[in-house]
């Protein structure tokens, strides 16, 4: 709705508008006045004022004037004259304002109504001007925004730049190839990549960018890209960095973040440099931020850790011994999964130390290899699970102990389950194999475990075992198959019960019937008479 006030000396002529504005849709009126004074004093107040209706002679400020000073602060402002005089030179001054409508007294609401309605109508107009005007700005900021991450996210993967990328950073604004010292920082969530919420992040991604413009405002100006889930800030500065100054403003920040989003960050500064300087590289500066935030695994979380401290330190190679390695993938062969996981832990809690700061990847890495080592199956590992690489991508990911521990914890779940999998398929295609050959050479009186032994190739301890796990024996199972097939011969009339034993494995048919009433609880005549 657009505000609206009027002013008029008449008091008939006030009623009048107040009558017919009463029953205005389009309009608010925020007051009415007797004179243009009064009504010029009183928009002073007033942040918004879309449109005025006025009379065009009033005492100490005619509507002419009080039109004219009222555009000044509001240029939009629709002016309807009323005036009871028929007077050319009063008109020509309400077409010089612009006025929507010049409408003589006494008032008619046919009149008012339809100046009103043409009124709203150039408001309507204009406010889709700059609502198009707006959102075209908006979408050439949200380009420019996409092109500058883009050119930065590309700059970060060179070491040198050509001529025709330099100009294309200039084009888009960024303007550092000249700069005498430039500073990378790399912004980085301190939790597992998967875990992190869109929105939290997004809000953390937009009170940083605040954060940044009000800490270093116009001092220090400065470029920012998004690198996957991180933000990077490419500070740009013609006199040296005070890194006090940047540690405590970078601080500062990682702080707000938390409070904003609830995430815990770390930022990881690279060493100033120029690319003035021979050998300059901006892949280096974005490699050395990365391994500066690698440190959070050793240092803890919601740090500001700058290269330059870390590369100076004396370089700590901890070491663990091979055994330990070997005992983990033992752990893991023989399927002691608890076992296995509390000598990663117990080593893991090791590693995650300054002691092993700068040798704790090669660690991990050895120890991926020890349990790659003890899957008797990689090929379905890779299949089922994760391949190689993308077992190394995602260890590489991790930013802290729990993190890794949960990765090799997985993996020894895994690895366990392929590996009971792939041997119970071995043992139940072994058992089916003894089965198959029971039921094949069951009418042999001299079969025995030595022979099925023997013939598969498998030890006799090995065939007793088999039997037992599936919950018999080999007698059983001989005796089963032996006492089925004499079923289906005793149904035969003309057979002979001594035939019939020896068709089924038994020399003596006294105690093949012992045999079959003990199995059948009856005698094979009984069961023949049956």
């Amino acid at each position: 709705m657009y505000k609206l006030i009027y002013a008029d000396d008449e008091e008939a002529t006030r009623s009048r508008l107040a009558s017919v504005l009463k029953d205005n849709s389009d309009f608010e009126v925020l007051g009415c006045y007797e004179n243009g004074y009064d009504a010029l004093e009183a928009a002073g107040s007033f942040n918004d004022l879309d449109a005025l209706i006025t009379d065009i002679k009033m005492p100490f400020v005619s509507g002419l004037e009080l039109a004219k000073t009222l555009k000044e602060t509001h240029p939009l402002l629709q002016v309807i004259i009323l005036s009871g005089y028929d007077d050319f030179d009063y008109a020509k001054q309400a077409i010089d304002l612009d006025c929507v409508a010049y409408l003589s007294k006494p008032l008619l609401k046919s009149e008012l109504s339809a100046a009103l309605a043409k009124a709203r109508d150039r408001l309507d107009q204009f406010a889709k001007v700059q609502q198009d005007d707006q959102a075209s700005e908006e979408r050439r900021g949200a380009f420019l925004k996409a092109e500058r991450n883009t050119d930065l996210l590309r700059l970060s993967t060179l070491k040198e730049i050509s001529p025709k990328f330099l100009s294309k950073l200039q084009t888009d604004g960024i303007v550092i190839h000249d700069a005498d010292f430039l500073l990378l920082a790399l912004f980085d969530s301190d939790r597992e990549e998967d875990t992190l919420n869109y929105d939290s992040l997004e809000t953390a991604r937009f009170v940083l960018e605040q954060g940044l413009t009000s800490a270093f405002g116009s001092s220090i100006p400065f470029f920012t890209f998004e690198p996957s889930s991180s933000l990077g800030v490419l500070f740009v500065s013609p006199t040296p960095f005070e890194k006090d100054l940047i540690e405590s403003k970078l601080a500062f920040l990682l702080a707000s973040l938390k409070r904003a989003s609830g995430l815990s960050f770390s930022v990881g500064v690279s060493e100033s440099a120029s690319p003035k300087e021979e050998g300059f590289s901006y892949r280096k500066l974005f490699r050395h931020t990365k391994w500066a935030l690698g440190f959070r695994a050793i240092m803890g979380d919601e740090l500001v850790l700058f290269y330059d401290d870390l590369a100076l330190q004396q370089k700590n190679f901890g070491k663990v011994d091979e055994n330990d390695f070997k005992d983990i993938s033992y752990a893991v062969l023989y399927g002691k999964e608890e076992e296995a996981k509390e000598m990663v832990d117990r080593l893991l809690d090791n590693v995650f130390s300054l002691r092993f700061k700068d040798s704790y990847l090669l660690v991990l890495n050895t120890l991926l290899d020890a349990l790659l080592k003890s899957c008797i199956a990689l090929d379905q590992l890779y299949g089922q699970y994760k391949t190689h690489m993308d077992l190394l991508s995602d260890l590489y990911a991790k930013k802290g102990k729990e993190g890794t521990r949960a990765f090799f914890f997985d993996l020894i779940a895994e690895i366990v389950a392929i590996n009971s999998g792939v041997r119970s398929i071995g043992i139940d295609g072994a058992f089916t194999r003894m089965v198959q050959y029971i039921e094949s050479h069951y009418e042999n009186p001299n079969l025995t475990v030595d022979e099925v032994a023997k013939r598969l190739g498998y030890s006799s301890s090995y065939v007793f075992a088999l039997f037992k796990k599936h919950g018999t024996s080999f007698t059983k199972t001989l005796t089963k198959k032996r006492m089925e097939e004499a079923k289906l011969l005793l149904a035969d009339p003309s057979k002979k019960m001594a035939e019939i034993a020896s068709q089924v494995g038994y020399e003596d048919p006294y105690y093949f019937s012992h045999c079959f009433k003990k199995y059948f609880g009856m005698s094979p005549l009984e069961y023949r008479k049956q």
